[in-house]
């Protein structure tokens, strides 16, 4: 239905709205069609090209999959397009007192023309908390006093400022690129529709705190706790960073330490462990591959 004036000595006059049958578009819209076209082959390029855990993740009780770095650069190709990111448009705030660095990025998407079809901002700082605080371990008989410290199974744990954080401020650049150029894919064509934001973008809870499945402890050492406890947790704490389900953990640590139970893992097992994961991030390993 088209809604008209009819002022042209008719039957209105008097500028009165009249509605009359029309298969035509109106000025400025797309045609129908296009739009059903568009969304099928939008669709069709998600179920024969897009990978599950390598462009998209699926995220338990949320009906849309959540979409990767490697899938937003999948949707930018698709439209004939290229990702940039202008420094011009690129803020950092820091504060080397504490260590607070925070990047916020700008992704456009350009198609051949140097039209601009798409844009999306990415922010991360080294103050969320899944880079400012780590774990400090109680390795001393009894519970520990003070309502910081949380039940970790059957050990006790508290959150305490890293004192690496400096370490991170090329980790929040990377991640503020990444959560840029998801959100200017999403803002292509039918994206928006199918997917979700990443899952480093939802609400972070406490993974290293929150209680574990129980699990048997093997006793270690009482001269190497407190390293293979601070260890275990930087190596976990990475895995989880990663994306990494129960089962790939216990999968990738039977491969590298020889023991499928983390408990069991020595000190010198984490070592190792920790040298491949800093093999695999330095290598440009990706969240959920």
């Amino acid at each position: 239905m088209e809604t008209l004036i009819k002022s042209d000595g008719g039957k209105k006059t008097d500028g009165s709205m009249v509605t009359q049958e029309s298969g035509r578009t109106p000025h400025g819209m797309l045609d129908l069609r296009d739009v059903a076209l568009l969304r099928q082959h939008f669709a069709r390029f998600v179920s024969e090209q897009l990978k599950e855990n390598v462009h998209y993740g699926k995220i338990p009780g949320s009906i849309k999959p959540s979409l990767l770095q490697a899938g937003a650069y999948e949707i930018v190709r698709l439209y004939n397009c290229t990702a940039t990111f202008p420094n011009d448009l690129m803020t950092v705030d820091k504060d080397l007192s504490t260590g607070y660095f925070c990047y916020t990025v700008c992704c456009r998407v350009v198609d051949g023309h140097g039209v601009i079809r798409a844009e999306g901002l990415g922010c991360c700082s080294t103050f969320e908390s899944r880079y400012r605080y780590r774990l400090e371990w109680w390795n001393r008989p009894g519970q520990p006093a003070g309502n910081e410290w949380l039940r970790r199974g059957t050990r006790w744990a508290r959150r305490i400022p890293n004192p690496d954080i400096f370490d991170l401020q090329n980790t929040a650049l990377k991640m503020a690129t990444k959560r840029a150029v998801v959100a200017a894919a999403q803002a292509l064509g039918c994206a928006a529709e199918m997917f979700t934001q990443d899952l480093e973008d939802l609400a972070v809870e406490e993974p290293s705190i929150t209680p574990p499945d129980p699990e048997p402890i093997t006793p270690t050492p009482v001269q190497n706790t407190a390293a293979l406890e601070d260890l275990r947790g930087q190596v976990m704490k990475k895995i989880h960073d990663l994306g990494w389900n129960t089962e790939k953990t216990s999968a990738w640590l039977k491969q590298s330490t020889g023991k499928q139970n983390r408990h069991e893992v020595s000190l010198e097992g984490w070592r190792n462990a920790d040298q491949r994961l800093e093999d695999l991030l330095g290598a440009g390993y990706e969240k959920n591959e």
